[in-house]
């Protein structure tokens, strides 16, 4: 009986053990590298870098010198704005295949503004390869620009015109050069030494672009309006290039900045508020549209935005966001712990920015703490002024905990100094109100 059974079962039990082996353990190192590849671009497609950063690691993994799988891992990196470890990647692809001048002109384009030098070098190395590939010569024109060598730049964007001239970003280029020589002028009190920025020029990216306009042309003119003083039509492209990518922070950033310039914020928040409800707007591009609700006084509408960033798996900023919560939180004047907490956090993080430290002293004056707020801003003044950008609020709020701490002199005259530095800031009639009430009160003990 006990034979039999074994007899049984011994061909079903192989031709389990034949099927595992058949579905999982026979494929080869380089199906799997693929299945993870495809895995990977499919995942990056629908905008999970999380997931597709995964499986371009698993890729790696299984063929660490693969320059394909490196320059993917940078993309996402990239994508994800973590860009001082994308530039290892592209470093990496580019070493191991020198034929990807792809590769070489990311990291080139990575290290621009922080190591110039080094970026040009490695595009003029690109250029010694290839003198024919239009893109080397569009990243040292872009690289030119950061160091102000304008007839350089010039000369490489419209290099990087004639060998390609469907490639849009020449145009947007050469239009950057005469923006940067018309600042420089500006600055010198000289003239341009060449024509303005006129709008044929970027017609013709538009025009070379077709279909496929890159967000950058769009960011591009709306600079040259800007610089023309047509702030609609600078809005109007500000929102073009946001809406094309709205992944990159600083283009919803100058949208709202736009925006609020133009008296538009409501649109703004229209704007931002769709694109967050299709799934197209990354958490720093989030904390532009918290901001837009705070300037619109929809304050709840903001706060919960700000925890909903925070509480995302890897949010980015996250200091940032907690800095803004915890003013916004502070300003209810309930449960305070916790904002108390969030500023101490922020500042933590950023130790040498003003705003931060003001937040700080702001719950610390909530609580009722009033010592603790004049130091924290005298810090937050000290900043500021070491910085080249004295902020009245900042005096202001130091009056006011000194007032609180019944330090009247002292308040009067940080009082007085908020007014010096702008006698119309938002809070000048409470800082006037209250300087009169000092002055009453001493001329009344007299």
């Amino acid at each position: 009986m006990l034979d039999g059974s074994r007899r049984s079962r011994g061909p079903a039990f192989v031709l389990v053990l034949v099927i595992a082996f058949a579905s999982s353990g026979c494929r080869s190192p380089e199906q799997k590298f693929r299945a993870h590849m495809e895995r990977g671009q499919l995942y990056r497609q629908q905008g999970k870098l999380n997931e597709a950063l995964l499986e371009y690691r698993n890729a790696l993994q299984l063929n660490p010198k693969s320059a394909d799988v490196n320059f993917e891992i940078a993309q996402v990196l990239s994508a994800d704005q973590k860009y001082s470890e994308a530039l290892f990647y592209y470093r990496e692809a580019y070493r191991l295949d020198p034929k990807r001048l792809d590769a070489g002109m990311a990291e080139a384009s990575l290290l621009i503004i922080a190591s110039p030098d080094e970026a040009k070098a490695l595009i003029d190395e690109v250029i010694e390869k290839n003198p024919t590939y239009a893109p080397a010569h569009n990243r040292r024109a872009d690289c030119l620009i950061t160091k102000q060598d304008l007839d350089g730049a010039l000369a490489a964007a419209q290099k990087a015109a004639e060998l390609d001239p469907a490639d849009p970003i020449a145009y947007v280029l050469e239009g950057k050069t005469y923006d940067a020589r018309m600042q420089l002028a500006e600055t010198a009190h000289a003239q341009a030494g060449g024509p303005l920025p006129d709008n044929a020029l970027y017609s013709s990216a538009l025009e070379a672009a077709g279909a496929n306009v890159p967000a950058a042309l769009y960011a591009a003119r709306a600079s040259a309006h800007a610089a023309a003083g047509n702030a609609p039509a600078a809005m109007e492209d500000a929102r073009l290039a946001m809406v094309h990518e709205p992944t990159r922070a600083e283009f919803a950033n100058e949208f709202v900045s736009r925006a609020a310039a133009t008296g538009h914020l409501d649109q703004a928040s229209q704007e931002l508020g769709e694109l967050r409800a299709q799934g197209k707007l990354p958490p720093a591009s989030q904390e532009a549209l918290a901001r837009v609700y705070v300037n619109l006084g929809r304050e709840n509408d903001a706060t919960a935005l700000y925890e909903q960033i925070l509480a995302q798996p890897e949010p980015q900023n996250v200091a940032g966001v907690k800095n803004d919560l915890a003013y916004l939180l502070a300003r209810t004047g309930k449960d305070l712990e916790r904002p108390l907490h969030l500023a101490q956090e922020a500042q933590a993080q950023l130790p040498q920015n003003p705003d931060v430290a003001d937040t700080l002293g702001f719950v610390y004056l909530q609580k009722r703490l009033y010592d603790p707020a004049v130091r924290q801003f005298e810090y937050a003044i000290s900043l500021a002024e070491a910085s080249n950008q004295p902020t009245a609020s900042f005096p202001y709020r130091r009056a006011v905990a000194l007032e609180k701490a019944g330090h009247r002199d002292e308040a009067a005259s940080a009082y007085e100094k908020a007014l010096a530095l702008a006698p119309k800031f938002p809070d000048a009639p409470d800082a006037r109100s209250a300087l009169a009430s000092i002055k009453a009160y001493e001329s009344a003990q007299r």
